[in-house]
């Protein structure tokens, strides 16, 4: 398994290299650093990201993963960060990317935007968003929020047929969000509504059955693992999941924008897109 790391040194890129010391990695791992800097990068209120930091970035982040036996590497890049980085995930072959939620200095771009949302949005393998705690500090994968959609089948047809590395033993909440049926009028309201609350009634419990199904699959693959299922009515996904995560105080948060096709599969990306900049824990983009 090949597995990228950027890093600035920022916390949340080194929260990166702690959160992948937790993971349950194969034997075969490699890991490779990745620190960009970009020359003509002008910082007004404070110092640019020069070479020297990193190289001290690429040298902290190796450092920290000296007690690891997996075989590792590192660079340093001149130039655009989010093209470096997605250049080095094409080249490196690249099961996972990980990547922190903020900049380095913390300040100096906008949350989430820049190189965070450009990797998100054009990465080819999943990426996974590294958020700290409220401190700064490291925050430790325990609890683990799976989002899924309507396609039957869909946690094992996309996430667990992937190569993932988490907390085996850890908690899991699958949460498929059911969302209102399309409404069709006619000139007896009365009729309508009736009709409204059946068609939400069955989806409700073609959700719930889903959701049944894919616990009990991932039971199977994790025994050792807390594991359940949560089908909830919502008007918008978004709220559903940043709520249902800040609720259950879920440490990371997966998703895949690609189960659907078309103009489902836009809206899908949409809800990945936001979850991943307003989330208050971790963010996985399975690919």
């Amino acid at each position: 398994m090949n597995i990228l790391i950027a890093t600035d040194g920022s916390l949340s890129a080194m929260a990166s290299i702690e959160t992948l010391k937790t993971r349950s990695c194969t034997n075969d791992t490699s890991i490779h650093i990745i620190s960009v800097y970009d020359p003509y990068d002008f910082c007004p209120f404070g110092r640019s990201f020069t070479k020297t930091d990193a190289q001290k970035a690429a040298n902290n982040a190796l450092e920290s993963l000296k007690d690891c036996s997996y075989s590792k590497s590192s660079e340093i890049v001149s130039g655009s960060p989010a093209q470096k980085i997605l250049e080095s995930a094409k080249s490196q072959q690249a099961d996972m990317l990980f990547i922190g939620a903020h900049s380095q200095p913390e300040w100096h771009k906008p949350f989430l935007g820049g190189v965070a949302q450009t990797i998100l949005q054009k990465s080819g393998c999943p990426v996974t968003i590294i958020r700290t705690a409220t401190d700064g500090n490291y925050r430790p994968e325990k609890r683990y929020l799976i989002c899924t959609d309507s396609t039957a089948g869909s946690a094992d047809s996309w996430i667990f047929k992937k190569t993932h590395i988490w907390n085996t033993s850890g908690e899991f909440l699958i949460l498929n969000v059911v969302e209102p049926p399309v409404e069709h009028g006619s000139e007896n309201p009365k009729v309508d509504a009736e009709m409204f609350m059946e068609a939400l009634n069955n989806r409700h419990t073609q959700m719930t059955q889903l959701v049944e199904n894919e616990v009990a699959y991932i039971k199977g693959l994790f025994p050792n693992a807390s594991i359940n299922g949560q089908a909830v009515e919502a008007l918008d996904a978004l709220d559903a999941i940043l709520e249902t995560a800040q609720s259950w105080q879920a440490d990371l948060i997966v998703m895949n924008p690609h189960q659907r096709k078309g103009i489902d599969k836009f809206l899908i990306a949409s809800v990945s897109e936001e979850v991943a900049k307003h989330a208050y824990c971790s963010v996985e983009i399975v690919r």
